[in-house]
């Protein structure tokens, strides 16, 4: 027995089609592109993938994005083609180091499997100066993140710095031509 379904539909036609054909392009593009062959990407956790956007808080909670953790799963699922990412999260002390490495798991985004970040990869310091020295030893080609004095302390020495900021309007004090603004880290990725 055979079954033939058929269809009937209108296909858009001048700028409609390709105003469709464009959103479909950037809705299902991998996020490998926006990064430009990035060999590594450090992402700081407060205010780019968790709701949480300062240290103290994140001593209480700590809540995934989850337009951010959708990117970050596509980021680690590419089998060893994409780049090594790197967690990086400004925390007082061990209460918030638990507190985050919880909920990154929780969300299934740490862990052993494909797709998942190997827990070497999730990385914790106690000042702001630190996060600074760390992002300078990774030595990334891009580096995410919602602390404007992160942006600025690095601008000199990185590639490449997204700031994430949902406040809208400028950035504080003038940036280089080596630092993107985004309002959110999904939004950076066309989600």
């Amino acid at each position: 027995m055979v079954f033939t379904i058929a269809a009937c539909f209108e296909l858009p036609s001048g700028a409609a089609a390709a105003a469709s054909a464009a959103g479909l392009a950037a809705a299902t593009a991998s996020p490998l592109l926006r990064l430009g062959g990035a060999a590594a990407v450090t992402i700081s956790t407060p205010g780019v993938l968790l709701d949480e956007s300062g240290a103290a808080e994140l001593e209480e909670s700590a809540t995934v994005r989850p337009g951010a953790a959708e990117v970050l799963r596509q980021l680690l699922s590419t089998g060893g083609k994409g780049p090594a990412v790197y967690l990086l999260t400004h925390v007082e002390g061990d209460v918030g180091e638990a507190v985050v490495r919880g909920a990154l798991e929780h969300a299934g985004l740490v862990g052993p499997a494909r797709g998942q970040l190997p827990p070497h990869r999730l990385l914790f310091c106690s000042t702001p100066e630190g996060k600074v020295s760390i992002v300078r030893q990774v030595e990334p080609d891009v580096h995410f993140d919602a602390q404007w004095e992160t942006i600025w302390e690095l601008q000199r020495f990185m590639k490449r710095l997204v700031y994430v900021s949902a406040a809208g309007g400028d950035v504080p004090g003038q940036a280089s031509s080596n630092v993107q603004r985004t309002a959110s880290f999904a939004g950076f990725f066309g989600r």
